[in-house]
């Protein structure tokens, strides 16, 4: 239930600070997410459907799913987050694999220790179930102490980082308690014009704050030494490396389709020359042939 909940509070701070539902562009909107030198472009925030209505979910939901990806590319894990601990059953299989060390299929193994599993007495089964229960308290313990510590949300997202202002539609939705929707869409939609310009001036004068306090963020570097720390920076150099791997790759291919194109033109020019050659060669046997014909008939006669 712990990991349940801070992953939803993952989900959470990702998507909030990351959302920007609203009209057509303007200042504030967010820019194209960027891996290394792969842009992952999220689509339009209000995609049209084939009735011309909007779903304000679609840029947000993309964004969100590209920074989870990025994040579950990077190799490892946070070291300093407690492991979640054995279950019952994976207590009992290790003392099942020391008590029977010459099982080697892990099929074999399985399916033993599973038929042993499920003919164990339940005072037997109580002990790890027991264990298991203890290992779990601690781990709650441990897991809430890392959450509160803010090291999980260092290894998400840079802290230093401004978070991305919301955008007009956002403000209301939030002030008025709704959820993204229908019900939403329509309320923002039919929203008095002076309500709704008083959001959306807000909403420019956080987005220009924004902007200042990026420039200084850029500029500080602290980004990238974030990224060195929790191992994004190697992710997006390996992105690069491989887009950079296949681009040489796609130059190469190109380049040898292109010599064996000039190869198989040079080839076929070669050919034609040859059969011209050919040909001149015969038309000339050709005309020699004719005179002596001509005069070895009229010997003849």
């Amino acid at each position: 239930q712990v990991e349940l909940l801070v992953q939803q509070k993952v989900s959470w701070h990702i998507m909030s600070s990351l959302a920007f539902i609203g009209g057509p562009a303007h200042p504030g909107q967010p820019q194209p997410l960027v891996a290394g030198t792969s842009r992952l472009q999220p689509p339009q925030l209000f995609a049209r459907s084939s009735k011309g209505q909007s779903s304000g979910r679609g840029w947000l939901l993309s964004c969100a799913a590209s920074v989870l990806t990025l994040i579950k590319l990077r190799k490892g894990r946070d070291p300093t987050r407690p492991k979640m601990p054995a279950s019952a059953w994976i207590l009992f299989t290790k003392d099942f694999r020391k008590k029977n060390p010459k099982l080697k299929p892990p099929t074999e193994i399985m399916k033993k220790a599973a038929a042993e599993w499920k003919s164990m007495a339940a005072k037997e089964k109580g002990k790890y179930e027991k264990e298991a229960e203890k290992l779990n308290s601690v781990y709650k313990k441990e897991i809430e102490k890392y959450v509160d510590s803010g090291k999980q949300a260092l290894w998400k997202r840079d802290p230093n980082k401004p978070k991305r202002p919301l955008s007009g539609a956002l403000q209301y939705m939030l002030k008025s308690g709704m959820t993204p929707g229908p019900v939403f869409k329509k309320a923002w939609a039919t929203l008095a014009a002076k309500k709704k310009a008083a959001y959306v001036k807000q909403a420019e004068a956080d987005a220009s704050v924004y902007r200042k306090a990026m420039v200084e963020y850029e500029a500080s570097g602290s980004e990238e030494k974030w990224k060195k720390q929790v191992g994004l920076k190697d992710i997006e150099d390996k992105i690069e490396a491989k887009a950079m791997k296949e681009k040489e790759k796609a130059k190469a291919l190109k380049e040898k389709e292109l010599k064996a194109k000039a190869n198989a033109k040079a080839k076929a020019q070669k050919e034609k020359e040859m059969l011209k050659v050919k040909n001149l060669k015969l038309k000339a046997a050709t005309k020699t042939k004719a005179p002596k014909k001509a005069k070895a008939k009229k010997v003849t006669a």
